[in-house]
């Protein structure tokens, strides 16, 4: 399997964010996208969606569209505000 050595720390990184700042932070949405990035980048594509599969800060009123996109099977790369 392959690894990267910076992929511990982003991930601790990452859990920190959450729990400092919260999970529609613009720092923590960046470091959720470059550690998935870097988890397709590594094989662990299944790691990757599960970044995207809670909340993901979707309006409720295009929810309908993100989840008809889930289902057919497309990934979600990233979800931010423009």
């Amino acid at each position: 399997m392959v690894t990267d050595p910076d992929l511990a720390r982003l991930e601790s990184t990452f859990k920190e964010q959450i729990q400092r700042l919260g999970p529609q932070h613009a720092d923590t949405r960046l470091t959720r996208d470059t550690l998935a990035i870097r988890y397709r980048n590594i094989g662990r594509n299944q790691d990757a969606d599960a970044l995207y599969a809670g909340d993901t800060g979707v309006c409720e009123h295009l929810r309908p569209a993100l989840e008809h996109i889930r289902s057919l099977g497309v990934s979600i790369n990233s979800i931010s505000t423009p």
